[in-house]
């Protein structure tokens, strides 16, 4: 069973369309679990009016970012069993078929992180890079390559930017990555001339160049030899 997390903010009229779009698109089993903040009053109580057996929902306990909503998931996913964690965002359409092609890619590669197709990010498409990706639960259970991430998914040191960057990077350097372009779940994102910006869009651009030099003093973490 997949369990798909979904950081959200500010967003509550997106969240009924892409539990929908999930649920009806995948061809396992899979439970979208929305993660919201407290402070997010539509949002919260659009989660508690989605709430059933598979669509539920988690208040951020960690920083407010998308790491924070994570790791947030993270404790929950690995108290119920699940077998795959997958990371998604609130701005994303999964196409048919996106989680079995995935599985699949595991399956024949032996890979434990499986990159889909966001089918507009050119490191992607170069099989290089992924935005959005399935994670085998027992890659949660290794030794972290910093101590202080211990039971956390991704690092919160992070504003928002490289995030991902960094999680790839370490699944690239351990050998545990493939991309799997015929999984497409696209990115619906600004930056590719989609929707619209907003104020959470916005939040993310913020703390850009902070971000960019924390990943270069990190790097050294996962690229070891």
């Amino acid at each position: 069973m997949i369990l798909v997390v979904v950081p959200t903010y500010g967003r509550a009229g997106r969240m009924e369309p892409l539990a929908r779009n999930i649920l009806e698109n995948s061809q396992t089993l899979v439970k979208v679990f929305f993660v919201v903040e407290e402070d997010d009053a539509q949002s919260v109580a659009e989660a508690e009016r989605l709430n059933k057996d598979l669509v539920s929902f988690v208040l951020n306990a960690r920083k407010k970012t998308y790491a924070g909503a994570v790791n947030t998931a993270a404790r929950y996913l690995l108290s119920q069993g699940f077998d795959y964690l997958f990371l998604g965002a609130d701005d994303l359409d999964f196409r048919t078929g996106w989680d079995a092609e995935a599985l699949e890619t595991a399956k024949e590669t032996g890979a434990q992180v499986i990159g889909t197709n966001d089918l507009h990010n050119p490191y992607v498409l170069a099989g290089t890079h992924a935005t959005h990706y399935l994670i085998d639960c027992r890659y949660l259970t290794r030794e972290p390559y910093d101590p202080d991430m211990a039971g956390q998914v991704l690092y919160e040191g992070y504003d928002h930017n490289y995030t991902d960057t960094e999680f790839i990077g370490a699944a690239q350097a351990a050998g545990i990555f493939a991309p799997c372009m015929t999984a497409v779940v696209e990115h619906r994102h600004p930056d590719w001339g989609i929707g619209s910006w907003d104020s959470t869009y916005l939040k993310g651009r913020t703390g850009y160049g902070k971000d960019a030099q924390l990943y270069q003093s990190r790097k050294h973490l996962w690229e070891k030899g």
